[in-house]
């Protein structure tokens, strides 16, 4: 005889509802629980005639019970057959109990709601976690917060955190906003020479690797503030913990002025303010990299022994000083000038083409021919110039640099030649 198919389905119904490992309930249109298997008795502490006497009002958590009545409104209205959501329940003895409750509607043929299907999975352990983690967030968040330096958590692409010291520097009053203005920290970097900034940041790496790849004391970033418009220098320090990274920025601008009024006294000829050999010599090299046009060009004051036995050493001073400013004057502000020593000057020039070279220093002699100076009222400069080999020593072009001066200076002076 075969089995009538009715028996069948609630026979598989009774199975699947007091077995399944997770809590289930018939409820009315009304709330009332109809039926309850054994696993959500377990859940919540109830027996089943206890729980069959309730209404999920009963034992709905106050602020999850509006949440909970839309979502049925929502039902009762058509807009929606089902819906799930997390809420808490509080158990036969007082203590809330997280759920991931899914509940669905059954019709009758006149489209009434017959009764609801609900399915609770505890989530309890995972949304303590969850809170736990939350809360130590919003701790470790309020420590840092206190903190006096800016402090910014990132990933590889983006900042996740940063303390209100630096919301408060660019005058921001969220991470949104500020992510929206500068994208990134590193455009906040001043471009400056001994600090790091966006232009050191190599094509295939972040800001942060760039940074790394640099000794520690070259980890200086200067960022203005908006909040009251000062310029700062700060330190920034590091840490990767997992794939995240801990930006610490302590404001060094003090120390900074010092280290750089000390390192411009040293880098600096005291009487003309050019570079000295000191600069050069600590220096050629990283110029070298950084320009692959380079010419070395020596510039010699003509009868600069005469002048100081004819006006003495504080007219010849003065001379000096002139010459460096006429210089300075008419030179590109990438140019840079050095003192040599004595009456001579190496003057190093980013320049490709020799015409264009000829026609700079041929500029750069008549204004210095043009210039009335003090009690001399003229002085003239013999110029020598070399085109820097990459595959050569520097000391090699130097040496076809003062070549070239001194053939300048046998060919009556006041004149220019290149090797």
């Amino acid at each position: 005889m075969t089995p009538n198919k009715e028996i069948i389905n609630n026979v598989v119904y009774k199975v699947i509802f007091n077995n399944i490992n997770l809590g289930m309930a018939i409820v009315d249109s009304s709330g009332q629980f109809i039926i309850v298997n054994q696993q959500l008795c377990s859940l919540l502490g109830y027996k089943q005639e206890e729980l069959e006497h309730k209404t999920f009002q009963d034992i709905t958590y106050s602020d999850d019970l509006d949440n909970s009545l839309k979502h049925i409104q929502e039902i009762q209205n058509g807009t929606i057959d089902s819906f799930c959501i997390e809420k808490r329940y509080i158990n036969k003895f007082g203590k809330l109990v997280w759920v991931d409750l899914t509940v669905t509607a059954i019709r009758r043929e006149d489209n009434q709601i017959a009764f609801y299907i609900a399915v609770l999975k505890n989530i309890d352990k995972l949304k303590k976690t969850q809170i736990e983690l939350e809360t130590q967030k919003n701790l470790i968040e309020s420590i840092l917060d206190q903190q006096p330096n800016m402090v910014l958590l990132l990933n590889e692409k983006q900042v996740l955190f940063m303390n209100k010291v630096v919301l408060e520097y660019f005058q921001c009053t969220t991470l949104d906003e500020f992510q929206e203005r500068y994208n990134c920290i590193c455009h906040t970097f001043i471009v400056k020479e001994h600090y790091f900034h966006a232009e050191k940041i190599k094509e295939d790496q972040n800001w942060i690797e760039s940074l790394l790849e640099l000794p520690k004391n070259e980890h200086i970033v200067m960022i203005q503030s908006l909040q009251d418009g000062i310029t700062r220098s700060f330190n920034v320090a590091v840490e990767k913990v997992y794939n995240r990274y801990i930006i610490n920025f302590t404001d060094i601008s003090d120390t900074m002025i010092e280290q750089l009024a000390l390192e411009d006294k040293t880098i600096h000829d005291k009487l003309t303010q050019a570079y000295n050999r000191e600069y050069f010599e600590q220096n050629i090299q990283k110029l070298i990299f950084k320009n692959k046009s380079l010419v070395f060009t020596m510039i010699d004051i003509d009868h600069f022994k005469d002048i100081n036995d004819t006006y003495g050493h504080d007219i010849g001073d003065i001379i000096l000083k002139d010459i460096v400013k006429v210089i300075s004057h008419f030179s590109r502000q990438e140019d840079i000038l050095i003192r040599w020593g004595g009456e001579e000057f190496i003057l190093l020039l980013n320049i490709d083409d020799k015409s264009m070279l000829k026609k700079v220093l041929e500029h750069l002699r008549q204004m210095i021919e043009l210039h009335k100076f003090a009690v001399v009222d003229k002085v003239t400069c013999s110029f020598g110039a070399a085109f820097h080999n990459p595959s050569n020593a520097w000391q090699q072009t130097f040496k076809l640099a003062d070549m070239a001066l001194y053939n300048a200076k046998s060919s009556g002076r006041n004149t220019v030649i290149i090797n």
